[in-house]
């Protein structure tokens, strides 16, 4: 028999356990039997609607189950699926989707116009398949009417999905996965964070992300278990893991520290949740629980490879006070452990590539079966991150003589960490100096009690440009996500410069929030964007 493919995995539940839950997400629930139906149906409809193996499929929607079904779909048949970050704006998308050259899009009912006029943008003509759809050329639930007849199955070896990760020099990157990274990742974290028949998994992290499909549904459908798709809602979070019974969830930090900050409850202790996987500084994961009474798996990841490289070493979680006193051992760096999957390999080395001894902070370098095989038509970009069979990481750590244990001490220096999400410097500076009243512009991170990092730009107006902040706000609503619009924004006379030329950050960060820094608080969100351009139209 030669070797399965992920959906293979997936569907050997369909006769082992087919009436037992799989997936339930927008009020419905799937078994195992009818998961691996409509995967098959949905094939079928794929290949009814023109796609071959190697064409590819974006999706660009919140969490919905379809997004998965969709996933599970392209993975029996062969077809590329790439979820793409549904926060991204037209001009943003219009990049992404040319540059995958997607033969079909896949989009929520919210997110359908943004894809509409991101194929204007791109100069693209390709059918749109809008989720929950009632009416127009193409709907998801067309797609599903199709007789099951999917084709073979593709090779394990076979390319599974690209998925797209914000880098440090602007545009994303297409990461390219084929099925064994993805098999060998799963494989592993099912182990590590005892995964079986009875865990119920919670997706609350966008799917696009490696915290949603990757880390919180496959291992659950792997496992023969129960993926329950939704997003994290504050005063409903505790209610819904009484009600499903929910054992696993992965999430950021952000949301453990708001949940720690709810009033006492007495019922605080008595929830199903058994195990935690995120990350987050070492004093809000001990008090998370302790509170909660509940194991956190902090661990180390990147997009490109697979899922995550590192986690507490197995059997620590069943001592907390043990795993609380590993956090502490290595001041301002957090633990993460040892190597996750039996072949995943770490070193850590200096600027020329040399090994660093124990203690010593290096940069990371991974070599593993669940790395991506290359970035999308970027040869550069691979050839900097793959050299001779591992990967640079750009991020930094050491491993602690003391216990063997890694310790993750920063990000890529350029590289804004906000609320789990990654944010290219570069990208929002190449926004804000299109501006015709700007003519320099330096974007960094600044600290942030809630969300860990926030997004300050300094710029420089060109000459007798009078422009203001709130004009800025406005510019870049239009053309970045919501979470990379900088929040804070300086100007200055001039940049700090080197003597070719090149802005010091680095004077830049050590100036942090000063008094003519102009802040618009914490609200990148639809409504409030809404209400800052009906008041700059009242103002004009």
């Amino acid at each position: 028999m030669t070797d399965p493919t992920i959906q293979q995995l997936v569907a050997q539940w369909s006769q082992q356990t087919p009436d037992r839950p799989a997936l339930t997400g927008n009020g419905r629930t799937w078994t195992h039997a009818e998961l691996n139906r409509d995967v098959e149906r949905l094939g079928a409809g794929l290949r009814g609607a023109g796609l071959i193996p190697g064409d590819r499929v974006a999706v660009f929607a919140s969490n919905h189950p379809a997004v998965v079904l969709t996933w599970l779909a392209c993975a029996r048949t062969g077809i590329i699926s790439s979820v793409i970050n549904q926060f991204l704006k037209a001009q943003e998308l219009a990049w992404v989707l040319g540059h995958l050259g997607a033969r079909m899009a896949i989009a929520g009912p919210d997110e359908v116009e943004t894809v509409a006029e991101a194929l204007k943008l791109a100069n693209m003509r390709i059918p749109v398949y809008v989720i929950d759809g009632e009416t127009g050329e193409h709907t998801f639930d067309q797609l599903l009417n199709a007789e099951p007849d999917a084709g073979r199955h593709p090779s394990p070896d076979d390319i599974l999905e690209i998925t797209f990760t914000s880098g440090t020099t602007g545009n994303p990157k297409g990461a390219v996965f084929d099925h064994r990274a993805h098999i060998y990742s799963c494989t592993a974290a099912i182990e590590r964070y005892r995964w079986t028949p009875e865990s119920v998994g919670f997706t609350m992290m966008p799917l696009f992300h490696a915290g949603g499909i990757r880390v919180s549904v496959l291992p659950a459908l792997m496992a023969g278990g129960h993926a329950i798709i939704g997003q994290f809602s504050l005063t409903r979070f505790w209610e819904d893991t009484r009600t499903f019974r929910i054992t696993h969830f992965a999430t950021i930090d952000t949301i453990l520290i708001l949940l720690i900050k709810q009033d006492p409850r007495p019922d605080d202790t008595e929830v199903p949740l058994r195990v935690g996987m995120g990350a987050g500084p070492p004093e809000v994961l001990s008090a998370f629980e302790d509170r909660f009474d509940m194991d956190f798996q902090q661990a180390y990841g990147m997009t490109e490879c697979s899922m995550v490289l590192t986690s507490p070493a197995p059997g620590i979680e069943a001592d907390r006070a043990a795993l609380q006193e590993q956090r502490r051992l290595v001041p301002s760096a957090n633990y993460v452990g040892v190597p996750l999957g039996e072949r995943t390999e770490i070193r850590l080395v200096d600027a020329d590539g040399n090994d660093v001894p124990d203690d010593t902070v290096g940069q990371f370098v991974i070599r593993s079966p669940g790395m991506l095989r290359e970035y999308y038509h970027d040869d550069e970009a691979t050839r900097q991150i793959l050299r001779d069979g591992w990967l640079y990481s750009g991020d930094t750590g050491l491993r602690s003589s003391q216990n063997g244990a890694y310790y993750y001490v920063d990000r890529s220096k350029d590289m804004i960490r906000r609320s789990g999400e990654n944010i290219a410097p570069r990208q929002v500076e190449e926004v804000l100096v299109a501006h015709p009243g700007i003519a320099m512009a330096a974007v960094h991170p600044v600290p942030d009690e809630l969300r860990m990092q926030a997004v300050k730009a300094v710029v420089v107006r060109a000459g007798a440009s009078a422009v203001t902040a709130e004009e800025l706000w406005l510019w870049c609503d239009d053309r970045l996500a919501d979470y990379k619009v900088p929040r804070y924004i300086e100007f200055v006379e001039q940049m700090p410069l080197t003597s070719t030329g090149k802005i010091v950050k680095s004077r830049l960060r050590e100036l942090g929030i000063t008094p003519t820094t102009f802040d618009r608080g914490d609200r990148s969100n639809k409504q409030a964007r809404e209400k800052r351009k009906r008041r700059a139209a009242i103002g004009s």
